[in-house]
């Protein structure tokens, strides 16, 4: 079915959330705009629609009911990738989710739930956006028991560099791991929510580090060094895509060698 007909019928059915209808009227709206101009009659048959959506402009119908149970609707919906309390299920090849004990922000949440990243299915057609920051509060203010506050970035990059780089690299760039036949992943565009939580979970062949092994402080440590490298400062130049000296190196090589080739057939005359 061509998407400016879901959306005329997802704001006839008037079950379409206020949010939800400024949203992907938006998005609709861009992705037509992008393809060609015929595309202004569907673009004003949605407009005239979205005044008429339920809800929209004045919130929610006072007689709706109680509000949302986060509770239940993770459990119904979240918890067999998650597990009930946010711990994520560990295994090698899986549908199954990260650990959300370290996700404090509500709108990342939200994001997900709405976006669907990865390997993750999108709620936005499942779920009222009452009901996913119901479930996205109840993720934040009751799993969330990953503090992320009091660390060192200095000292995460020596407990890196111990405890991590030998699969992911000190560049948090990942690499292939022969012990187990995959590779581990990079750091790289990870939320520090993703990142502690995988630290104490331990999904796939990688190992968890409890307490006992990495206190919180520790575990803060390390996230914000993630965090720094990620994006770390530039002195200037090109950083090759923040790959290390190893990837320089053989860019300054093969530079080198170039201007070798060149010097040489200018010195021949240019006659190759």
């Amino acid at each position: 079915m061509p998407r400016f007909v879901l959306v005329e019928e997802r704001l006839k059915s008037r079950h379409f959330d206020q949010e939800i209808t400024v949203r992907r009227v938006c998005g609709y709206l861009s992705f037509k705009l992008s393809l060609h101009a015929t595309s202004v009659r569907s673009i004003l048959r949605v407009l005239l629609l979205v005044p008429f959506a339920s809800g929209f402009g004045f919130g929610h119908d006072a007689e709706a009911g109680p509000p949302p149970n986060g509770q239940a609707i993770f459990l119904r919906n979240c918890a067999k990738c998650h597990g009930e309390k946010g711990e994520g299920i560990s295994a090698v090849v899986t549908i199954a989710g990260p650990n959300l004990q370290a996700e404090h922000d509500t709108g990342s949440a939200m994001t997900a739930m709405e976006t669907g990243p990865s390997h993750m299915p999108s709620f936005v057609y499942v779920l009222s956006v009452p009901e996913m920051r119901a479930a996205a509060d109840y993720v934040v203010n009751q799993l969330a028991v990953i503090s992320l506050t009091g660390g060192d970035p200095s000292e995460g990059g020596t407990l890196f560099r111990v405890y991590c780089a030998t699969c992911h690299q000190t560049s948090a760039r990942g690499g292939a791991l022969a012990f187990t036949g995959i590779n581990a992943p990079a750091l790289t565009g990870k939320s520090a929510a993703i990142i502690a939580g995988a630290v104490r979970s331990g999904p796939g062949p990688m190992p968890a580090f409890p307490p006992s092994i990495l206190t919180d402080k520790q575990l803060n440590s390390i996230v914000d060094y993630v965090e720094v490298i990620q994006q770390p400062p530039s002195p200037g130049g090109s950083p090759l895509n923040w790959y290390g000296p190893v990837a320089e190196g053989f860019a300054a090589w093969v530079s080198v060698f170039a201007l070798v080739v060149i010097t040489g057939w200018i010195e021949r005359g240019g006659k190759g």
